[in-house]
């Protein structure tokens, strides 16, 4: 097990067969759009596809 988000991928993707994200228990889960965030408004990627494009409705706004 690795735990890096990223910088081990081209090292290791030569040698290894296959490579699993997965989210773990700690800090943070590396899947932003999962995240409960309370101070910002929910357009953002990943949990909008395209952020740039799509509005964001006043109740997906996050309480502050």
């Amino acid at each position: 097990m690795v735990k890096s988000l990223v910088h081990f991928y081209g090292p290791f993707s030569a040698i290894a067969s296959e490579i699993i994200f997965c989210a773990t228990p700690g800090r943070v889960n590396p899947n932003t759009g999962l995240i409960p965030f309370t101070r910002r408004d929910m357009n953002f990627w990943p949990r909008v596809e395209d952020p740039f494009t799509q509005g964001v409705r006043s109740d997906e706004t996050a309480d502050v």
